[in-house]
């Protein structure tokens, strides 16, 4: 991988509390656009495409409910770092509700959570973590995404890829071998099992099917049913995002090593 590519993960100056963290900057990201769009929308029919400061409010109004956003999951995190239980956990997620454009934004904001909680807090073996990994996974339930199937495997030793992203701690033992080979049966993604991954970074995560794809081993068929497809396979959010930023030459810290696992299939 180039010098010259930007980081995911290097250290910034932050325009927002998010940008602390990879998934974090991926979170407010996604905030804006959506809320920037529905606002615009709002505004728009209420007030007419003529009104000269138009633009300028809305950018006003999504930077504010931004920041309502990130001041309240810091205090859930406060709380949670308190008590990891899954009482405070539901209070904290009320506290989430209040907030207007909650249900605009549901998935991005409890997949940022999610990640802070274990990445960052490292309580992921509390019932706090539990209660929001749940949560996160019965949105991805509520998708239709029974329509989509899952990649075909074109080329390379499935199982020597499966050894060494064990071997280099980047999916866990958990994740049996035939469970990691149905996901690229073509099956349809519905019957198909998250991966247990070791690797924290969503970026990563995507990074090696995209790294699959650009070496032939598997084909994306030229549609954005991938993105969903790696969304629930990676346990991740905002993948149309992720890859939208790998489109502009910007790649992860660290892909050198799934750069060197999939290689050598």
């Amino acid at each position: 991988m180039s010098d010259m590519y930007p980081y995911f993960d290097e250290s910034q100056k932050f325009e927002s509390g998010f940008d602390k963290t990879s998934y974090g900057w991926l979170t407010r990201i996604s905030l804006e656009n959506d809320i920037r769009e529905v606002t615009k929308k709002e505004w728009s029919s209420k007030y007419g495409d003529n009104l000269t400061e138009l633009n300028e409010m809305v950018e006003e109004s999504v930077i504010m409910a931004v920041d309502f956003f990130y001041e309240r999951t810091e205090k859930l995190f406060e709380a949670v770092k308190k008590n990891p239980s899954e009482r405070v956990a539901l209070n904290q997620h009320n506290n989430l509700k209040e907030l207007s454009k909650y249900n605009l934004v549901e998935s991005y904001i409890i997949g940022y959570v999610r990640e802070y909680i274990e990445d960052r807090l490292k309580l992921n073996y509390t019932d706090a973590y539990n209660y929001f990994n749940e949560f996160y996974h019965s949105l991805g339930d509520k998708k239709q995404i029974t329509k989509y199937n899952t990649f075909n495997w074109i080329k390379g030793d499935i199982q020597k890829l499966y050894d060494d992203l064990i071997d280099n701690h980047i999916i866990s033992s958990e994740t049996s071998i035939n469970s990691f080979k149905k996901a690229f049966s073509g099956k349809n993604i519905v019957d198909i099992k998250q991966f247990k991954w070791i690797e924290s970074k969503q970026t990563i995560r995507a990074y090696l099917f995209l790294k699959l794809q650009l070496m032939g081993n598997i084909s994306f068929d030229k549609t954005y049913a991938h993105i969903k497809i790696i969304e629930r396979l990676c346990g991740i959010n905002n993948g149309s995002t992720i890859f939208n930023r790998f489109k502009e030459g910007i790649y992860p810290r660290d892909a050198e090593i799934i750069d060197s696992v999939v290689k050598n299939i």
